[in-house]
């Protein structure tokens, strides 16, 4: 599994100074995400997130998503590529985790500006190959709004289904707000509220996350 995480992370790497040495107009995002969850029923934890999303500036981009749980030794991997047209991306990649669930993960994203109002819709669709997992539907959308030059408020809202069991479902909300420390860097606060339904029985999780966005 490390040598696999290893592997990625140095391959999205190449991937991004290659971008960035053939075309000027390449650009890269990345995001850290630092996340203090309070379940309902369970321990709390600490969980970090990064990802780093190329974009050739033209059709093609790639993403790399890693995120890891140090109290529970839990690492998930998410590889991706994006071919785009204007606000429209086709995606398709893979999903590991250190529990043994794998997946192909295929679907698409909208990214759009309204006047000053952002969108970002996510819709993922994976199909296990592990041959036990659950498949199961993603829908996450974003939306924010800028509240001057350097303030910005937004809220993400997030849907799962999982397609073995009709009866289990998650439902996520989360407003936040962000500061912009210079053109290419900000950080932003995210309370948020799930719910993990399986027949009825819905458990709550509180969350608080800091997060800081890097663009080139």
């Amino acid at each position: 599994m490390k040598k696999v995480i290893l592997f990625l992370i140095m391959a999205t790497f190449c991937f991004t100074a290659e971008l960035q040495a053939e075309d000027k107009k390449a650009s890269a995002l990345i995001v850290i995400k630092n996340d203090f969850v309070e379940p309902e029923k369970a321990e709390s934890y600490h969980k970090q997130s990064m990802t780093i999303y190329c974009h050739d500036g033209n059709w093609f981009g790639g993403g790399l998503s890693v995120t890891v749980k140090p109290k529970y030794d839990y690492t998930e991997v998410k590889p991706w590529f994006t071919l785009n047209k204007g606000p429209l991306y086709f995606l398709g990649g893979l999903s590991t985790d250190s529990s043994g669930n794998d997946y192909i993960q295929g679907g698409g994203w909208y990214i759009n500006k309204f006047g000053k109002f952002k969108v970002f819709f996510d819709l993922r669709n994976y199909w296990n190959i592990d041959g036990e997992s659950s498949d199961y539907l993603d829908c996450f959308l974003e939306g924010e709004y800028p509240l001057g030059k350097k303030f910005y408020v937004g809220l993400d809202l997030d849907y799962c289904h999982y397609w073995q069991d009709e009866d289990h479902n998650f439902y996520f909300v989360g407003p936040y707000v962000g500061y912009k420390v210079m053109d290419n860097l900000s950080v932003y606060l995210r309370l948020s509220c799930d719910w993990n339904v399986v027949h009825d029985n819905a458990d709550r999780t509180d969350k608080a996350r800091i997060g800081l966005k890097v663009t080139f």
